[in-house]
């Protein structure tokens, strides 16, 4: 009775912790979440020809009807990240867009 009460237990938390997981990586979405790179240091490591960068601002509405803006122009290694990071900042702010799609070079 111990040995599968315990299995069970241990089965609830592995699940648990795998549901906790696929919550935060957002399952069936196309990109995984990014961090933005500084762009001095980037150009420092690769040359600033080989840096990627974008920039967007957007908005969003809180609970009591109150915008709340964000802008960025950050840099990244790769295309494939700086897409990634400008499809979380459309997703995360989706009103007012205003995006400069992801250019090679600073």
């Amino acid at each position: 009775m111990r040995i599968v009460l315990s299995a069970t237990l241990i089965a609830a938390t592995v699940m648990f912790a795998a549901g906790s997981q696929a919550a935060t990586t957002a399952p069936g979405a196309p990109y995984p979440r990014v961090a933005a790179g500084d762009c001095g240091a980037l150009a420092a490591k690769l040359g600033s020809s080989k840096v990627w960068r974008t920039w967007f601002s957007g908005a969003q509405r809180d609970l009591f009807d109150q915008w709340t803006d964000y802008s960025a122009a950050p840099c990244f290694a790769t295309l494939a990240s700086c897409t990634a990071w400008l499809y979380w900042a459309q997703t995360d702010w989706p009103d007012n867009k205003n995006v400069v799609h992801c250019r090679r070079g600073i």
